[in-house]
């Protein structure tokens, strides 16, 4: 299994990321003696807009003559005709979609639903924005994610969010 983590994604270009270094630190963390686990920089090291069919192309360029199995999020499924060129995603890779509780397979959009295979997992309601929240407010963490990463997110300070000034009862600083 091959983990990317998104470089420069469309759908979230006006909000601020965590650096690249981090989500490529945070997925070293995550795999660390998996041998059956790998980390691409494709997307990460990259300062182009991160695009799925161009990552499968690199990837599927690189490792030969194999069939590539994209892992998607029933959320991200929802959303196939947003993507660009998924007729392409669907020549380069079969699309896996994984379960997800609060989220119907029949909003697939119709010409795609009979391409993606769907794959039950268990209903844990964990997403990473939910994660990212719960460390902004200086909440743990620990059991949503891998130890080490926890560890690594609340010694960097990831994802908290800056205090208001003293002094002032509106909200507003300065």
């Amino acid at each position: 299994m091959i983990f990317v983590p998104a470089g420069r994604p469309p759908h979230k270009c006006r909000r601020r990321l965590t650096g690249s270094g981090h989500r490529l630190a945070m997925v070293r963390l995550a795999i660390r003696g998996n041998r059956g686990f790998h980390l691409s920089p494709a997307e990460a090291d990259s300062r182009q807009t991160s695009f799925t069919a161009n990552t499968l192309k690199t990837i599927g360029d690189e490792l030969g003559r194999c069939r590539l199995h994209l892992l998607i999020g029933m959320d991200q499924a929802l959303q196939l005709d947003s993507w660009k060129h998924p007729e392409q995603i669907f020549s380069l890779a079969e699309v896996d979609v994984l379960t997800r509780p609060g989220y119907r397979a029949d909003g697939i959009p119709r010409h795609w639903r009979d391409m993606v295979k769907l794959v039950a997992v268990p209903g844990l309601d964990i997403s990473s924005s939910f994660v990212r929240r719960m460390a902004g407010a200086g909440r743990s963490i620990r059991y949503l994610v891998p130890g080490p990463v926890a560890d690594y997110v609340r010694a960097r300070g990831l994802y908290r969010r800056p205090r208001p000034q003293a002094g002032r009862t509106d909200g507003r600083q300065g």
